[in-house]
This record gives structure tokens, sequence and C-alpha cells, in this order.
């Protein structure tokens, strides 16, 4: 998640009765040591509440590094949603990609 090569993990857990969040936890290696960090999804700029939407964590932009995109509950029903992962443990603002989702040419395109 941090684009340093080293296994990173995705926790996800409930916070309360409807509320869910996202954690990370990922491993830097300082001195030949393995030090694990935790970053909370209010850290990494992602929202905060995922009780009512799918989410995954999947690189969509080709760039080696998991972003985050879910399918997020609006008022006309859901839409595609993704957040680029910037590899410095912060993620892009939200982006629309609508209700409809293609490639072309292995690129992706809303």
């Amino acid at each position: 998640m941090n684009g340093d090569g080293l296994p990173d993990y995705i926790l996800t857990h409930q916070t309360s009765y409807n509320h869910l969040s996202i954690d990370i936890a990922y491993a830097n290696k300082i001195n030949n040591s393995i030090i694990i960090n935790t970053a909370t999804s209010s850290s990494l700029g992602l929202p905060l509440n995922h009780f009512y939407n799918q989410y995954v964590f999947a690189d969509i932009n080709g760039d080696g590094l998991k972003d985050f995109i879910r399918a997020a509950k609006v008022s006309s029903g859901f839409e595609w949603q993704a957040q680029f992962n910037l590899g410095n443990l912060q993620f892009s603002p939200i982006r629309s990609l609508g209700t409809g989702l293609g490639s072309m040419n292995g690129k992706l395109i809303a």
C-alpha cells in the first residue's frame, strides 16, 4: 500500500452498530528490522464509514499500487467511485466513475 515492496495488511473492523472502518498495517524496513505501523481511514484520506458500501483495493491505473474502488449509494442508486493510491500512504480525492465502467487498451475509462 505504501509502495516500498514489503507486504501490507488491510484491516476492516466494525466500530459501532452501523460503522465500518479501514485501517492499514504497513511494514517499514529500518536498519534490517521490520517495523509495523498503522494508518486509519482518516489519515489515509479514505471515506470514514463503509457500512453501506462495497469496496475493493485493486490497481486500476497500472502504477503498481492498490487503489480504492467502491460502489457508493447515491440518490439515484449507486455509482462507482475511485481514489488513487499516491504511494505515500495518501489517496487522491474521490473521483466518480459513473454507473458504468470499461477499459480500452488496458487504460481505465469512465
